[in-house]
């Protein structure tokens, strides 16, 4: 078997061109997406037609016969057939070649004159991925890999490095434009993303005129931090707990990383998910700047590696999640993380116990504190509004202190209404009910057990649960 011979990759220009398409299934609808996305003119050839196809047939956006003959192919620059009749197929093939128009036919390889790669695209960024047609579906798959590696702000990049372009082209007199360019090139690989993404006039104005002067293509003033190549370091919420409370795009970076540093709380049916490397933060009470350490070093030697690194939280990174924090860790070391928000506990467990946080005519705000202050130290509360709802994060433990102090120092009446809900969306999620003078007195607190959401206020006696004890209360007496 002789070695298989590679295509040539380019990016053709189909604005203004007519692009037939001959099928009318869910390939060819695929088909005549890509081909007006690319500023082509379309026109289908089927018996039958997608409801997509036909609601861009009747809005006159691409046009239509339900036959083609020879003649049809006058004027067309290129025909996409998807039919699944070979003997149709190879046809239609003979006659596009005999006049010239290039022809691709859907799951034929031997009949296609050119092949689709599996694209990611990102505004003008476009990587294109072939495989010569011998396994367009694991092409997808290192599309996929590919494009979760980009850098968060290589779009930005891109159009700032764009725009210097431009701009230098105007006002270089010299006309040499091998200079030119071998200085652009010098610029893109010694100045890091975050500095061309943050090109302003200044700076820019600041670039021209050092190469006017025939000077170099730094920045003075500028942090030059080092690029760090495909590595990238994503910061992913995992919810409240239940792996179907992940995002999609949670999931997507899980399945895409080679180093997963999940929060020691996240449960082991999402750490399931994980196909990497991972590892697990030993953030145990009285420990936790050691742990916080210990997920840096790691962090940090995988990013030095180039690798894809998922910081794993749970609920959501930004909310008493540390996640501000980290993104600042690692931005100062030429990082650009990014963040998958994920849903907050503070909000999930309240809904999933069906108690309403905001609710016309009861509350018409929430706060949401943590139990416990930096380095251990007293929490800050809010003081008493009956309108309001207060969410507390990581309170159980101190519960009866907190709801002493709402009462003697905020305000807060001794029946207002208290719910803690523990490991919710969870197996064994479970409420427990009472009152800020109940807890007080440690009533109901012996037993409390983290993860648990604690919420105070009117709506906190709102759970739909005990609106079904009642009702069922209500039944069993008749």
């Amino acid at each position: 078997m002789g070695k298989a011979k590679s295509s040539l990759i380019v990016g053709w220009r189909l604005v203004g061109k007519h692009v037939a398409v001959v099928g009318g299934d869910l390939e060819a609808q695929r088909r005549v997406e890509t081909a007006i996305s690319a500023g082509a003119c379309v026109t289908v050839f089927a018996t039958e037609i997608t409801p997509a196809i036909e609601i861009q047939v009747k809005e006159n956006q691409i046009g239509y016969y339900n036959q083609i003959s020879p003649d049809d192919l006058s004027g067309i620059d290129m025909v996409l057939a998807t039919i699944g009749d070979c003997e149709a197929s190879r046809e239609l093939a003979s006659q596009c070649r005999s006049k010239g128009i290039p022809v691709h036919v859907a799951d034929v390889r031997a009949l296609c004159d050119f092949w689709f790669p599996s694209v990611y695209q990102d505004g003008p960024l476009q990587i294109a991925v072939s495989t010569n047609g011998y396994g367009p579906a694991l092409g997808g798959r290192l599309r996929d890999y590919l494009g979760a590696r980009v850098p968060a702000n290589f779009r930005s990049a891109l159009m700032a490095f764009n725009d210097l372009r431009g701009e230098l082209r105007k006002v270089d007199g010299s006309g040499d434009r091998t200079r030119r360019m071998k200085w652009m090139t010098n610029f893109a690989r010694s100045t890091s993303l975050s500095s061309i993404a943050g090109l302003d006039e200044e700076k820019k104005s600041e670039l021209i005129a050092s190469y006017v002067a025939g000077e170099g293509n730094l920045l003075s003033g500028v942090d030059e931090r080092v690029d760090h190549g495909l590595a990238s370091l994503i910061l992913v919420g995992a919810g409240p707990g239940d792996p179907k409370l992940l995002t999609v795009a949670a999931v997507e970076a899980l399945h895409h990383a080679d180093l997963v540093v999940a929060d020691r709380l996240v449960p082991a049916q999402i750490l399931q998910l994980v196909e990497c490397e991972l590892r697990i933060a030993p953030k145990f009470p009285g420990k936790a700047e050691l742990a916080q350490s210990k997920i840096y070093e790691w962090t940090e030697t995988a990013l030095a590696e180039g690798k894809s690194v998922v910081r794993l939280k749970v609920g959501d990174p930004f909310v008493f999640g540390r996640g501000g924090e980290e993104m600042e860790h690692f931005s100062r070391l030429g990082y650009s993380p990014s963040v998958i928000p994920g849903v907050s506990s503070a909000l999930a467990a309240p809904a999933l116990s069906g108690i309403s946080l905001t609710q016309r005519g009861v509350a018409d705000q929430v706060v949401i504190c943590t139990g416990v202050g930096k380095g251990g130290s007293k929490a800050s509360l809010p003081d008493y509004r009956a309108e309001s709802t207060l969410v507390l994060l990581m309170a159980v433990k101190s519960l009866s202190s907190i709801c002493s102090r709402l009462m003697e120092e905020h305000g807060y009446p001794a029946g207002t209404p208290v719910s803690v809900v523990e490991s919710a969306s969870r197996l064994g999620q479970r409420e427990v009910s009472g009152s800020v003078g109940l807890f007080s007195k440690n009533e109901n607190c012996q037993d409390l057990v983290a993860p648990a959401v604690v919420v105070i206020g009117s709506c906190a006696a709102t759970s739909s649960a005990k609106f079904a004890n009642e009702l069922l209360q209500d039944v069993a007496t008749g």
